[in-house]
């Protein structure tokens, strides 16, 4: 298979009551990890880990984009400009929350 699929397990406990496991991506057979950042809440510069190469975009908690990268080279976020506030960067792997003070 080629592409990226999606996987979580389903589990009953004994009164029929359903839980799922968190989701996990794969990319040709492998475990894509998501983003994870670093300083967070960050001021002027976010680093982004586990996204080199990928394609990311911050979107606000209003859903607009505030930033789209493609194929993410590893170079930390400028974020000078940004609004105070919640954000959530998406990458093929996954998403990470972050905060701008």
């Amino acid at each position: 298979m080629t592409g990226v699929q999606y996987y979580r397990i389903k589990t009953n406990d004994t009164s029929e009551k359903a839980a799922f496991s968190r989701t996990i991506s794969l990319k040709n057979g492998f475990i894509l990890r998501g983003p994870s950042v670093h300083s967070n809440p960050a001021n002027t510069v976010l680093f982004v880990n586990n996204a080199d190469g990928d394609d990311l975009t911050v979107v606000n908690t209003l859903r607009q984009i505030v930033l789209s990268k493609k194929n993410h080279d590893g170079t930390p976020l400028d974020m000078n400009g940004w609004a105070r506030g919640v954000y959530f960067l998406k990458t093929i792997g996954g998403v990470a929350r972050f905060i701008k003070h």
